[in-house]
């Protein structure tokens, strides 16, 4: 699980949010493609799969059973990291306070 404070502020880093219900290799393939492919070119330092309940259509899987599907599928990338955020935390992100 990865704490934004301590990614450097240096790199480039794209936000996969989705419910991930279930996560699979199509996800991993877009997360490694978007390492190689952005719109300038120079690719990302890192991707960060970020879970999140919502979805109009089901109600998803247990949290915790995805977040242990999702850190199974992404053991073998360094580039590819967990983000789970708590309340606050989400909030900051989202008024770009981290």
């Amino acid at each position: 699980q990865t704490d934004l404070n301590d990614i450097p502020k240096s790199w480039t880093v794209g936000i996969f949010g989705g419910t991930f219900d279930p996560v699979h290799r199509g996800h991993l393939e877009t997360a490694k493609s978007a390492l190689k492919n952005t719109l300038n070119n120079n690719g990302l330092d890192l991707v960060l799969f970020y879970p999140h309940s919502y979805n109009k259509n089901k109600k998803p899987a247990p949290l915790d059973f995805r977040l242990e599907l999702i850190n199974t599928l992404i053991l073998s990338d360094s580039s590819i990291e967990l983000l789970v955020l708590d309340e606050e935390e989400r909030i900051k992100l989202i008024e770009n306070k981290i």
